[in-house]
């Protein structure tokens, strides 16, 4: 798992310039997903099932799930 996650910590902008990339943010998680390609799907999920990230209500919790090859995002409520 370390090794999948590691791919992702830098990125290059359009200038070619390395930058840090916080996607285990659940700010940045929350805003990234639900623009991801198919292809960046795959990548950024791999073995994984799903993501868990707190919401912005401080009583619920993310989930973020690739199945089948159809994204899902659904919220569980924590008490």
């Amino acid at each position: 798992m370390r090794r999948h996650f590691r791919r992702f910590l830098r990125v290059a902008d359009e200038a070619g310039k390395t930058l840090i990339f916080r996607y285990y943010d659940p700010r940045v998680l929350r805003v990234y997903l639900p623009t991801c390609t198919d292809r960046e799907l795959d990548m950024l999920f791999g073995p994984l099932s799903a993501y868990f990230a707190e919401d912005t209500s401080p009583d619920r919790l993310n989930v973020y799930s690739r199945r089948n090859g159809v994204y899902a995002m659904g919220r569980v409520a924590l008490r």
